[in-house]
């Protein structure tokens, strides 16, 4: 039990800790919850996705609620690609950095490419591009991360009907 509480308060402080305020902090923890049911996720891992992209939607002036949407866009396209979560991890963490600082540079694209190329294959779509592209563009400042939010958001039903047609695992429903 006692580390039952202690997991929910570790999930807790991490959202404190991306700037969540305290009224705001059981809304988006439910929010949350519900992405990580959604997208057959953890919610730890859910969570550390979200506040790893927090930082830089509040720096670009987005709101929370385009941040959680677009954690939920970036939770199906992991599990569509069918990426390992080490995989997922270092993709993410490129695409992180890239957005906190505005925009994408090569040395985090070509992370992105290695570890989990339908992430790739998805932001060239965003941006109306062939994937080949895409190194042209950050050697550029091209790839702003203002294009590849709302590139995303315009792929949105899109991405989630091809989510909904995707044949669950065994794993997705032990998460569930």
């Amino acid at each position: 039990l006692a580390e039952a509480i202690d997991s929910f308060t570790n999930l807790q402080n991490r959202l404190i800790a991306v700037g969540t305020s305290a009224n705001d902090l059981s809304a988006v923890y439910e929010k949350l919850r519900g992405v990580a049911l959604e997208t057959h996720s953890d919610l730890a891992t859910t969570i550390g996705l979200y506040s790893r992209l927090e930082v830089g939607f509040r720096t670009l002036g987005y709101t929370q609620n385009e941040s959680i949407a677009f954690t939920r866009q970036l939770s199906e396209a992991v599990k569509l690609s069918g990426a390992s979560s080490q995989e997922a991890k270092y993709a993410i963490q490129d695409l992180a950095h890239g957005i906190a600082a505005g925009t994408i540079n090569g040395r985090e694209l070509n992370g992105i490419l290695r570890e989990m190329p339908s992430l790739a294959k998805l932001i060239a779509t965003a941006f109306g591009v062939q994937v080949g592209q895409l190194k042209h563009m950050a050697t550029e400042g091209k790839l702003t991360a203002d294009g590849l939010i709302q590139g995303f958001a315009k792929l949105d039903k899109d991405l989630g009907g091809q989510f909904g047609r995707r044949v669950s695992n065994i794993k997705d429903a032990l998460v569930d």
